[in-house]
């Protein structure tokens, strides 16, 4: 079995694709409340992600909360049920997570800043802990060029990479792979075989 081969099993099933990207893709659950987050490589930094911050840290409201989670090592596959969040067209609120995590705002300039974000200023504090979290365990930031390194998490903090809550913004995915030449994207198998997302 392969993390294709689950998506078509459940995409035949009925179980819609509402989302996908480089690593996985996010299939609809039975409960409306939740998504199946399928995977198709184990150096997805996502893996990083839900191992240092997101498991560690279920109660923070900035990360999703994950009711369960299974991978196969030997076929490179991982399959999460997680909570299902909100999309928004809400730049402003990730704009200035990513430029704080990249180092253009102190601390206390966040802060500041983030008053005016409706999505940030209730949890600010929960928020920032977070990032400080991804900042701890980023290898490349966005101003350095380095190409040689390989299997790093690079910031990789886009619109995309965070949705709602409640209006209440959640870091769902912060990291790619600085080398990415070898990952099949699974947006693009999806719609090669006929699979559409919808939002």
């Amino acid at each position: 079995m392969t993390a294709f081969n689950i998506i078509k099993s459940l995409s035949k099933r009925g179980n819609a694709v509402i989302g996908s990207g480089c690593y996985a893709a996010a299939i609809s659950a039975n409960d409306n409340n939740k998504v199946i987050k399928i995977g198709n490589s184990i150096t997805d930094p996502w893996l990083d992600y839900y191992r240092l911050i997101i498991l560690p840290n279920q109660k923070n409201p900035c990360v999703p909360k994950v009711y369960s989670f299974y991978i196969d090592y030997e076929n490179e596959y991982y399959v999460c049920i997680m909570e299902r969040l909100e999309d928004s067209t809400n730049t402003a609120a990730a704009d200035l997570c990513k430029e704080y995590v990249c180092g253009w705002h102190t601390q206390k300039e966040f802060i500041q800043l983030a008053t005016e974000v409706k999505a940030i200023a209730a949890k600010v504090d929960e928020l920032l802990f977070i990032l400080n979290k991804i900042k701890e365990h980023t290898d490349i930031f966005e101003n350095d060029y380095s190409t040689d390194i390989g299997g790093t998490r690079k910031l990789d903090m886009h619109e995309g990479n965070f949705m709602f809550r409640n209006g209440l913004i959640v870091v769902t995915d912060p990291w790619c792979e600085n080398d990415m030449a070898d990952i099949t994207d699974v947006s693009d198998w999806l719609s090669g075989r006929g699979i559409y997302t919808y939002r």
